[in-house]
């Protein structure tokens, strides 16, 4: 009787979950906030969301739906954002961002579209003489992880300009580290690069100004622009010496010579 009992709730839980994971959902809404658009959903399928509210609390949504599925509904009001939202079996929905849930670890035989680059080992200094100044490096996420996301090239753009006037600096070199990725502005300080998905870090470097790394992760298209400062280098004080005997090697006198008819045509100066 006990095993009974057993497939009885097991034929239940398994109904449950399989009539939430083909819910229907009939709404339409205009320019609402999506957070007004997951309780509408919540109040009409037996789902709860779970997510941070400031990822989308000032995103607006628009459509309208007449015996959607679930998995419609969702796709479409998150297809502009960079939300994520994986079911769980108990109908909890979580939502991330930027980043996917996969249902399972990736084998050892499966291809990795998404390829990060390992982190570099930092040198170790038993004395520190002086204070080193370390920039802060900032991390960008461009675009949102989609699971079946093809391995395809991505168009990473954007301007270099000048962090005091704003005008934009030519032949500034946009390079990605590490990779033979590089390129450089034109007269409009615009660039343009090319990368396969993945985690990389972009430099903007140029003689006249001070380097700038951002860490980028690109899942899509994106604009990443540079404000770089000038550099100034101060030089110690120049001494030029010279000899100025070492430097006449050699005199030469002049020697002109005039005849009668020429000292008769010369003017007087002196009366």
């Amino acid at each position: 009787m006990r095993i009974f009992y057993t497939l009885v709730f097991l034929f239940v839980f398994s109904l449950a979950s399989s009539q939430n994971n083909n819910a229907r959902l009939t709404l339409s809404f205009e320019n609402t906030k999506i957070t007004e658009v997951l309780n509408q959903i919540e109040s009409i399928v037996d789902v709860k969301f779970f997510y941070i509210e400031d990822w989308i609390k000032d995103v607006h949504v628009s459509g309208s739906y007449n015996n959607a599925s679930l998995d419609t509904v969702l796709n479409d009001i998150f297809k502009d954002t960079v939300i994520n939202f994986y079911i769980l079996e108990n109908q909890s929905i979580i939502l991330t961002q930027n980043n996917a849930i996969y249902d399972e670890l990736v084998k050892d035989d499966d291809e990795i579209n998404i390829v990060f680059e390992e982190k570099e080992s930092q040198p170790t200094f038993n004395k520190v003489e002086e204070n080193i100044e370390v920039q802060e490096v900032e991390t960008i996420k461009i675009g949102k992880e989609e699971i079946t996301q093809a391995q395809k090239k991505h168009t990473i753009s954007g301007y270099v300009k000048d962090v005091v006037t704003g005008k934009p600096l030519s032949n500034v070199t946009v390079l990605v580290k590490g990779k033979d990725i590089s390129t450089s502005t034109n007269s409009n300080g615009y660039y343009k690069l090319e990368m396969p998905s993945g985690s990389y870090t972009l430099v903007a470097t140029s003689l006249k100004s001070e380097d700038i790394q951002k860490k980028i992760v690109v899942y899509n298209d994106g604009e990443i622009n540079f404000n770089l400062e000038e550099k100034f280098e101060a030089l110690d004080e120049v001494i030029i010496e010279v000899d100025v005997d070492k430097n006449v090697k050699e005199v030469i006198t002049g020697l002109i010579k005039i005849d009668v008819e020429g000292i008769k045509n010369i003017p007087l100066v002196l009366g």
